[in-house]
């Protein structure tokens, strides 16, 4: 698929790039990639919700390795330790996606640019201004 966009190209002042994106809209050749970011996107704030609340374990294991004898502080930290790892394999296969669609957004923006180091150079430049 084509990796262009409908939008509008702003005016070369500093604001170009993000008046470029603010107004960008898939083509239909790019609308099936789109929907497969979108998806993916989708879950991020579920993601690094859990992210930011993940308490860990480390007091019941604490207790298990303390208490090795007592079948009770076994049972917490299994108990504990579970559902977490349960959530860290959530996050390991979002980063997965995630790294999957950086990785086709990539290849297709940087196959389909030509590359022009000066004026490339100028417009990030403009736009940092």
């Amino acid at each position: 698929g084509g990796g262009s966009c409908k939008g509008t190209h702003g005016s070369g002042d500093r604001n170009e790039a993000k008046t470029y994106t603010e107004n960008a809209l898939p083509t239909p050749n790019d609308q099936e990639r789109y929907e497969s970011v979108e998806v993916v996107l989708a879950k991020c704030n579920d993601i690094l919700e859990g992210l930011r609340s993940y308490s860990g374990a480390t007091e019941p294991i604490r207790q298990a390795i303390k208490n090795n004898d007592c079948e009770k502080s076994q049972v917490a930290a299994w108990k504990a330790v579970c559902p977490l790892v349960s959530c860290l394999n959530v996050y390991y296969q979002y980063s997965i996606e995630l790294e999957k669609q950086v990785a086709e957004l990539l290849g297709v923006l940087c196959s389909e640019l030509q590359w022009n180091p000066l004026k490339t150079t100028r417009l990030w430049r403009s736009s940092l201004l």
